[in-house]
Parts: C-alpha cells; sequence; structure tokens
C-alpha cells in the first residue's frame, strides 16, 4: 500500500498536464493560495492548457513551505481508484483519496475537523500530528469547521512514520507537521450516511402524498413586510401538520425506498479480493491515466 503513491507518483502526476484547479489546493500557514497563482490564464496562445495546472509555479510554492493537495485521487490514479472503488463496494460509501505534500518543518493547514472520517496512510517522510476531541459532536456536512483554538489539556499528540496510518473520525480537531524531511501521505476519505439523511428521506415522503398536507403545500405571503408573527403561526401550522402525518408514515416503504437509494450507487460485486489484490501489491510506477471527462 505505501508503494501505491509515493514521491514519484506525485511527480508523474504533476508533471502529467491533466490537473485543473478543482484538483488541487496549495495551503501556506492555513490559507489557501488562489488557483489563479499556478494554473495558465485565460487568454493563453495554447486554449487547451487554460484552467490547467502549471508545474513550475506549484513547484515554486512548495519549495517556499507550501502544502499541495491533490484531490480526486480515485479518478486520476489507477492503483489508488482500485482501492477507493474496492472500499465503496464494501462499504456502500463513496470513498475518494487526496495526497498532501508538506516541507519539512512545514504545515498547510491550522486546526480543523473535516465532516467525513478519515484514514491517513503515510507513504513518504513523516508528520506529528495533534488531536483534540470534537466540540460539535459527529458533524453533518452543512456544519463546516470554524477557526478552532486548541485546548492543551485535551491534545493527543501522535508522529506518524512511512508505512504507518491514523484514523481520524469527523468532527475531531487536527493539524500536522512535518518533520526532518518532506511529507507524503494520502487520505482515504469515508463520508457518513447519517440518520439526518435517513429523516430527510421520511421528509421526502411528502411528495408522494396526494391528499393531506395541505399546510405544508401552500404558498408563504408574498412581499417585504411578512412579520414574525405571521412567520411563527406559519411554522406551527407545519409543525403540527408533520406530527400528524409521522404518526401514519410508511415506514416500510420509506425504508425500502433509501436501501435502494443506497444500493444503485454501487452495482458492483464484494470486492474483498480485488481490494486484497491492490493492497498486496499492484503495479508500483503506472503511467496516469487521463480523467473521463
Amino acid at each position: 500500500m505505501v508503494d501505491t503513491f509515493a514521491l514519484a507518483q506525485l511527480d508523474n502526476l504533476v508533471n502529467s498536464g491533466i490537473l485543473t484547479s478543482d484538483t488541487v489546493r496549495i495551503f501556506y500557514k492555513n490559507k489557501r493560495i488562489p488557483s489563479a497563482k499556478v494554473t495558465w490564464p485565460e487568454g493563453t496562445s495554447r486554449p487547451w492548457l487554460q484552467n490547467r495546472i502549471r508545474p513550475d509555479l506549484v513547484a515554486s510554492y512548495v519549495r517556499q513551505g507550501a502544502t499541495l493537495a491533490i484531490d480526486d485521487l480515485a479518478r486520476l490514479w489507477e492503483p489508488l481508484r482500485t482501492v477507493c472503488r474496492g472500499l465503496s463496494a464494501e462499504l456502500n460509501v463513496a470513498v475518494n483519496a487526496t495526497a498532501f505534500l508538506t516541507p519539512q518543518k512545514n504545515w498547510g493547514l491550522g486546526y480543523h475537523y473535516d465532516v467525513a472520517s478519515v484514514l491517513l496512510l503515510q507513504t513518504h517522510g513523516s508528520k506529528t500530528w495533534r488531536l483534540q476531541p470534537p466540540t460539535l459532536p459527529a458533524p453533518l456536512p452543512s456544519q463546516l469547521c470554524e477557526e478552532h483554538v486548541m485546548q492543551e489539556s485535551d491534545v493527543t499528540e501522535f508522529r506518524v512514520t512511512a508505512g504507518q496510518a491514523l484514523w481520524i473520525p469527523r468532527g475531531w480537531y487536527h493539524s500536522g507537521v512535518a518533520t526532518e524531511e518532506e511529507s507524503l501521505h494520502v487520505s482515504f476519505w469515508f463520508p457518513h450516511l447519517t440518520r439526518y439523511w435517513l429523516a430527510q428521506k421520511v421528509v421526502s415522503a411528502l411528495d408522494a402524498r396526494s391528499d393531506g398536507l395541505l399546510t405544508v403545500r401552500e404558498d408563504i405571503m408574498w412581499g417585504k413586510s411578512i412579520s414574525n408573527e405571521y412567520m411563527e403561526s406559519v411554522v406551527h401550522q407545519i409543525i403540527s401538520e408533520m406530527n400528524a402525518y409521522l404518526r401514519h408514515v410508511d415506514v416500510h416503504a420509506v425504508a425500502r425506498k433509501a436501501s435502494e437509494a443506497i444500493r444503485e450507487n454501487w452495482v458492483e460485486e464484494s470486492s474483498t479480493a480485488m481490494l486484497n489484490e491492490a493492497v498486496a501489491g499492484g503495479p508500483s510506477t503506472p503511467a496516469p491515466r487521463r480523467p473521463a471527462d
């Protein structure tokens, strides 16, 4: 697995000409460098290069201490695509991967949490990670992280070296600093199917009812002079009618549709054998594949 994405593969990918502004991010001391700083500009004499990453500019920022992140590796790099497809088929969630290259004794992102859990695999060098338990348990995708000051009494520190892995549950604050040499790691992202998602499926069942629920189908008053009192009365009416509806919801139908919605995204059979083969060893230096877009 360590050989799946090493420095040589990262260098090949950066110089391949297939990376665009939506797959590359650069961070310096917790600030993101605008994509326009590392891409070919509009109006270039070679229009096919527009929005493509310029390797020389990327390398310049990395030499200055910036962290390079390459997203969507499940689409861009064959061995990681195989691993992500295997994990996705096993878990029924859309697993993807991002590579992070950080120069020695530098860091890119400050303390933050992610709304997906992350399996971090160190492929070169090492990083010292500091983690703190969540202040917002199990954040939803809409609850993105805001600036955070770590409480030293709650911090746990890990040093992750090449060949080692670190699991970071969603909501846990974390930040990593490269040690004596440049650091490269791959983060596999595991989005969560939450009960909030299932609650949305319950509410969406309203669309299937042709009778009743008249309040939620009515327009809200037009105009700028809507009072808080009017809105409160409408909210009370909606809650009352939805409470009545929820007592009679067809649980079997909602559960069946939710299960179908999960399965329809992953039509492949269980792929444990494929995943094990990819982890045990595939080609260590494959040529990058052009995205199918």
